[in-house]
């Protein structure tokens, strides 16, 4: 399993690295929802080496809504996370693969192209970056935290889009840092680089891969509201188990 997912996410970075140092065509699924031609092309070739690899594999990925059975053994894809960072030449960007049996988590890679960074994880054998052993911060200090958080593209006209929390937030904490893309954000939470992250409105290719690696990190991730966090929240919160329970009593879910 890591071998093959591990082979799939490096070969996937060369193909965004080809459209990142060369030309491409960028498209709009919304008013200011980018979508550039190697998102698309870097989900097919993911798509068809899975379904090579791994006989019966279901996909749910982000481009051309394929969007299958999740009850089964599936793959959640985000081919090209941070894609505004992409379609601006900035290099926080990443593809993203997480392997789930029905709610159960299997695996998940994520891998940063440019900067050469491969986070893997398998449930229960720990987290890793470059095949070095990765875990969270030990730091419970609110005040010498710093977190990372992002915006949902609907901003501009909902009233729920995090603007509120991240002003009370940065009010309460060292810094906030805003990657463009929430598998980075959470590998580097898993890493230690950021002591915790939040977001809203994400969907599950964006932290499907992440959430595994942050769980084999040693984090705790939770949801805003009170029930047990799940795959198809739209909201996340993501750090040491003290860290995650000061930032639940700042943050507002609504």
């Amino acid at each position: 399993m890591k071998k093959i997912l591990c082979d799939i996410a490096i070969e996937a970075g060369k193909i965004a690295l080809e459209g990142y140092n060369g030309n491409f065509n960028t498209f709009y699924k919304g008013e200011v929802d980018p979508v550039t031609e190697y998102d698309k092309k870097v989900q097919e070739y993911i798509v068809k080496r899975l379904r090579t690899e791994f006989d019966n594999i279901n996909i749910f990925a982000e481009e051309d809504d394929l969007q299958e059975d999740t009850d089964k053994m599936t793959a959640f894809i985000d081919p090209i996370d941070g894609t505004v960072n992409y379609a601006h030449r900035l290099p926080m960007f990443c593809s993203s693969i997480g392997i789930y049996n029905g709610k159960e988590s299997i695996a998940g890679v994520v891998y940063i192209p440019v900067l050469d960074e491969l986070f893997f994880a398998e449930r229960g054998k720990g987290a890793f970056l470059n095949d070095k052993k990765i875990e969270v911060s030990n730091q419970e200090n609110l005040k010498r935290s710093v977190f990372a958080t992002g915006f949902p593209y609907d901003k501009h006209i909902s009233k729920r889009n995090n603007i509120d929390n991240f002003s009370r937030m940065l009010k309460k904490i060292q810094g906030i840092r805003r990657m463009g893309a929430a598998a980075i954000d959470m590998c580097y939470v898993a890493c230690g680089r950021l002591d915790g992250f939040w977001e809203l409105k994400l969907k599950p290719w964006d932290y499907a891969a992440a959430a595994i690696i942050a769980k084999e990190a040693g984090a705790v991730v939770d949801s805003f509201n009170s029930r047990e966090w799940d795959l198809f929240d739209d909201s996340i919160i993501l750090g040491g188990e003290k860290t995650v329970k000061n930032m639940k009593e700042v943050l507002l879910y609504d």
